[in-house]
């Protein structure tokens, strides 16, 4: 795996929740939903309601551009 700096943007959900020293289960307290849920997120297996959205991008200190990225790359065949 290719090192990134602090300041890169982050390549995926995962690594936005791993650079805040969060695991998959703090983020699903902080956000009020399950373990799974974060999991499938960060997978694609799931896209985000609308209400997530701006607390993760809160969580992980993520720009609507950053966040837009992220989401589409975790699902790219997604319309």
């Amino acid at each position: 795996m290719i090192p990134t700096m602090p300041n890169d943007p982050p390549r995926s959900l995962a690594e936005a929740r791993n650079r805040e020293g969060l695991s998959q289960q703090d983020v699903a307290e902080l956000l009020g939903v399950h373990q799974s849920t974060v999991s499938r997120l960060e997978t694609g297996k799931r896209d985000p309601n609308l209400d997530l959205i701006p607390k993760l991008m809160r969580l992980y200190r993520l720009s609507w551009d950053e966040m837009y990225r992220l989401l589409r790359k975790a699902r790219p065949n997604a319309s």
